[in-house]
């Protein structure tokens, strides 16, 4: 792990909380508006997570992801401030090409299916699907909002490396690798480039 970074992804809030608490343990990308050619490009392999609250609505959660809702809005923060407390490893990157794997998502992340199927066919049929390891600060760093943090984009330089002292795993060694194993059982490899 680098000892620190200035690079983050953005990110809905409400995704944050369910890495955070160890309900999903991978990424679901298709590239903003800003990116180069309007996709997603892995520029690096660890960073920062920046929760988002723009663009996140309650009926794009599955049903069982419903209740990270009303706590995710509640811990927004003042306008103006963000807060980052969490920093992801990327374990392995996939291209998912065969729509018939869109199923093996649910249940290994908490977007609805409507919103994983419409994500998946949004321009290019296609989604990546980055499987990452999750650790956590006790206390998050609150930095001001920038207006070079605003839009559809991916990647955001935060302009001041971060220290990543103190992060803790949000999954031991032995669960994590479960996790990572659950992922690709449940995917079929024929729909990965």
């Amino acid at each position: 792990m680098l000892p620190q970074n200035p690079i983050a992804l953005k990110e809905w809030a409400v995704v944050c909380r369910a890495l955070a608490l160890g309900r999903q343990s991978l990424l679901l990308r298709k590239g903003g508006i800003h990116e180069q050619g309007g996709s997603f490009q892995l520029a690096h392999r660890e960073f920062w997570l920046l929760p988002t609250f723009e663009h996140q609505r309650r009926d794009a959660l599955a049903d069982d992801a419903v209740d990270l809702w009303l706590p995710t809005l509640a811990d927004q923060p003042p306008s103006g401030t963000l807060r980052i407390g969490l920093y992801a490893v990327v374990d392995d990157e996939f291209t998912l090409t065969d729509a018939t794997s869109l199923a093996g998502l649910a249940g290994l992340q908490v977007l609805s299916q409507n919103i994983v199927f419409d994500r998946y066919h949004y321009r290019v049929a296609g989604l990546f699907v980055l499987p990452i390891r999750v650790f956590a600060l006790k206390q998050p760093f609150a930095l001001d909002e920038k207006p070079s943090f605003a839009g559809c984009r991916s990647w955001v330089d935060l302009e001041t490396p971060l220290s990543t002292e103190g992060l803790a795993p949000v999954f031991d060694e032995k669960t994590f690798q479960q996790q990572m194993r659950a992922i690709r059982r449940e995917l079929k490899p024929t729909g990965w480039a």
